[in-house]
């Protein structure tokens, strides 16, 4: 079992109280850990080989504990024997369906017993338009370090191969845009090597393990291998090869130039701290198809946002159908309304003229008031036999009602008398209760008169009679 002290070694520099985010190296069996500003970084490395995830959660305890980091996230490079790289030519497709290809590429490499986490950049293409190159990890691995992280206290925020700080160097070397550059460098008895073309784009990146680089001759022949294979490949000769060997070690293989420098792992962990994570590759983030259910949500999403289309083109061509009716049929009630105003034009004055006429025959066939009309009515056979009616006339006065009936009498004058009395009577009882005011009557005129006079003239005024009064 791996044992930490929670101290830096000697070569650690004074820690500040407080030093900013940690990152951490783990190549192969060394962990070297750094935190601080650029300008005076310092670093924890462990004094015992650290191989296993479990170890690696030790090592970083006693890394937090020594050097401090202000911030929980971590960034991790790692060189692992179960680190495995593929270059991928990518078909012509849409954007995206290429995660779903490349996806289905990684899983179909010979020898991947595990599910994989995978993350990739761009690379030189041979037979297609474009090309990337993978990196892969075992699932197993990954949530492993995940696990180790978090039980440390700190968040694994990146999680980067080696290869990445090997492509930024080559990348970063003077020289022309189209040459192919080879670096490689002696990690815990492994070589590392990565090409890339002078633009950035990657061609290759690979490991060769102890078993095939035991010697100086061995390492520089698998160095000289891996070149030819690209030029056989690329149909392009590595026109640089460089190697990042650490101060003091033995010289680099026949072939290669040094590029000065320290290159130990301490160095390295600084370089990482210092890139960030520029091109993106990243096998700490999990891949969104990883999730359970997550191509079937895609999917369904998929299916309803092209049902949404469909029924939206539906509804479109229903409404454009419907706007041209309702225009039609506005049309329609628009000619309608023209030839009504035009009718309705031409019947105004006939209309006027019926209007007048139906003015006048409403006044003249108009119903009297109906109390003179009572007054009539009611009157008429309550009249004696000998009386004849000449006038009745009926008026309206502030205090109610005022009357007025004449006539004459035609029989006897001896009966004049009582006949009026009984109108009277009539007049000042039930139903009219009227005030009668009625002349008194006169004395008639000598027999011998009426037969002079009959026949010669208008009949004696004595006959008539005359009754006024108020109405209650």
């Amino acid at each position: 079992m791996l044992t930490l002290r929670p101290t830096a070694t000697r070569d650690a520099a004074p820690i500040p109280e407080r030093s900013g985010r940690m990152t951490v190296s783990w190549l192969h069996t060394r962990f070297v850990a750094v935190t601080g500003p650029e300008a005076a970084r310092t670093h924890w490395t462990s004094p015992a080989p650290v191989s296993t995830p479990g170890e690696l959660g030790e090592a970083l305890r006693a890394a937090t504990a020594a050097l401090q980091p202000s911030e929980r996230t971590l960034d991790l490079v790692m060189a692992h024997p179960r680190l495995l790289h593929q270059r991928v030519d990518l078909p012509p497709m849409r954007p995206s369906l290429r995660q779903r290809y490349l996806e289905r590429q990684a899983g179909r490499l010979p020898g991947l017993g595990d599910p994989m986490r995978w993350s990739g950049r761009p690379a030189v293409p041979v037979a297609a338009r474009e090309a990337v190159l993978i990196t892969l990890l075992p699932r197993s691995l990954a949530d492993a370090l995940c696990d180790a992280s978090r039980k440390a206290g700190l968040e694994l925020r990146s999680l980067i191969p080696f290869s990445e700080l090997l492509l930024d160097v080559a990348h970063s070397l003077p020289g022309s845009r189209t040459e192919f550059r080879l670096v490689a460098t002696h990690l815990s008895g492994t070589t590392e090597m990565a090409i890339t073309r002078g633009d950035g784009l990657a061609l290759l990146a690979r490991s060769a393990g102890m078993q095939r680089t035991g010697g100086g001759v061995s390492m520089a022949a698998e160095l000289h291998r891996t070149a030819q294979f690209v030029e056989q490949t690329f149909s392009h000769p590595v026109d640089r090869r460089c190697w990042l060997g650490p101060a003091g070690a033995e010289q680099s293989p026949e072939g290669f130039e040094s590029v000065p420098g320290a290159w130990d792992a301490a160095d390295w962990t600084r370089r990482a701290a210092q890139r960030g994570n520029p091109t993106g590759v990243n096998l700490a983030v999990r891949d969104p198809w990883e999730q359970p259910g997550r191509r079937l949500v895609l999917r369904t999403h998929t299916l309803l946002a092209v049902l949404g289309l469909v029924g939206a083109a539906t509804f479109l061509v229903f409404a454009d159908r419907t706007a041209r009716q309702e225009h039609e049929i506005l049309r329609t009630l628009r000619r309608e309304a023209a030839h009504l105003a035009a009718r309705e034009a031409e019947l105004r004055e006939p209309m006027e003229r019926l209007r007048r006429q139906r003015a006048l025959v409403h006044l003249a066939g108009s119903p009297p008031p109906p109390v003179p009309l009572w007054f009539v009515a009611t009157l008429a056979p309550r009249i004696p036999g000998t009386l004849q009616l000449m006038n009745v006339a009926i008026e309206r006065r502030d205090s109610g009602w005022r009357y007025r009936v004449a006539g004459r009498h035609r029989r006897d004058p001896g009966d004049r008398a009582d006949a009026i009395a009984s109108l009277s009577a009539t007049m000042s009882g039930d139903p009219f209760f009227a005030r009668v005011e009625a002349p008194p009557p006169t004395d008639p005129a000598p027999w011998a008169t009426r037969v002079r006079t009959l026949g010669s003239g208008p009949r004696d005024a004595s006959d008539a009679f005359l009754l006024e009064g108020d109405l209650p």
